[in-house]
């Protein structure tokens, strides 16, 4: 982390040291302080999909299932093979009632990892 400080105290906006401060800080349980870094990041490139990913996964610890949603759904627009997000999005869903959403997500997020997993 102290090396990440390092990189955003000499280029504050950096896409991707926020990207990686973001994910520290999700991984700690410091919910805010990784949206804080994700929002920093889409402010200088709105569309950086890490920084989506991340901060919808933040959302989404936070309980705050919609916002995660709008994140998910920005982020799989730009690139809609993540099997991760698809699931988070689908996990998100399903706290808000809408089981049939969130099974498709589950379904589509798993034939991805089908497929990788044939490829790899």
């Amino acid at each position: 982390m102290q090396d990440l400080d390092a990189a955003l105290a000499l280029e504050p906006l950096h896409t991707d040291a926020l990207g990686l401060r973001a994910a520290e800080h999700l991984n700690k349980g410091e919910f805010d302080d990784s949206i804080a870094d994700c929002d920093a990041a889409l402010a200088k490139n709105p569309n950086f999909n890490p920084a989506l990913s991340l901060r919808g996964l933040a959302w989404l610890k936070l309980g705050e299932f919609q916002r995660a949603i709008f994140d998910f759904d920005r982020a799989l627009a730009l690139e809609p093979d993540q099997p991760i997000v698809l699931y988070s999005r689908g996990v998100a869903k399903q706290q808000l009632g809408d089981a049939t959403g969130a099974e498709l997500d589950f379904a589509m997020s798993n034939a991805l990892k089908g497929n990788r997993a044939k490829f790899n």
